[in-house]
C-alpha cells in the first residue's frame, strides 16, 4: 500500500479503494506509474501483475490491427492522398502554423546550396548563349 499511496496524484493511474493494508486501483499498464512500480517496487507480487499486465495477449489482436490499417488507408485515399503515412504527415504539417514555419524554413535549408548551384548553371548558360549570339558577356549571378 505505501508503493501505491501516491498514486491519486500521478497521472495514468486511479485509487478504487484504499485501506490499511490494501490499495485496489486502476492504472494504464504502459504508463509512468505503471513502468516505475515494475522496475522501481519492492513488492514482488505487484512488479509481477503489472508484468502480466503489460503482456497480456489481446485477442485478434492482429485482426484488429489489419482492419486499423485498412481503414486509414481508405480514408487517405478517398482525401486524395496516396497513402496514410502522407495523409498524417501533410495533415499534422499543416494544423500547427509554428510547424509549417518549421518545415519550410528547413526545406530552404536543405534546398538552397542546390538552388544556387542551379541558378549558376543557369547563369553560365545564359551567358554562353549571348556570346555565341555576339550579344556581350551576359549577366552572372
Amino acid at each position: 500500500p505505501e508503493e501505491v499511496a501516491s498514486l491519486p496524484r500521478i497521472g495514468g493511474a486511479s485509487v478504487l479503494s484504499s485501506s490499511p493494508s490494501a490499495v485496489i486501483c486502476s492504472l494504464d499498464p504502459d504508463g509512468l506509474v505503471a513502468q516505475q512500480l515494475l522496475y522501481g517496487g519492492k513488492n514482488a507480487t505487484l512488479r509481477q501483475k503489472v508484468f502480466e499486465a503489460q503482456n497480456r495477449k489481446v485477442p485478434n489482436k492482429e485482426q484488429g490491427l489489419l482492419e486499423l490499417l485498412t481503414c486509414r488507408q481508405r480514408l487517405a485515399q478517398m482525401r486524395g492522398y496516396r497513402d496514410w503515412k502522407t495523409f498524417a504527415l501533410r495533415e499534422s504539417v499543416v494544423r500547427q502554423p509554428e510547424c509549417v514555419v518549421h518545415f519550410l524554413r528547413k526545406c530552404v535549408t536543405m534546398l538552397e546550396k542546390g538552388l544556387v548551384e542551379e541558378l549558376r548553371a543557369l547563369a553560365a548558360l545564359k551567358a554562353d548563349l549571348r556570346r555565341e549570339r555576339g550579344e556581350g558577356d551576359g549577366e552572372t549571378l
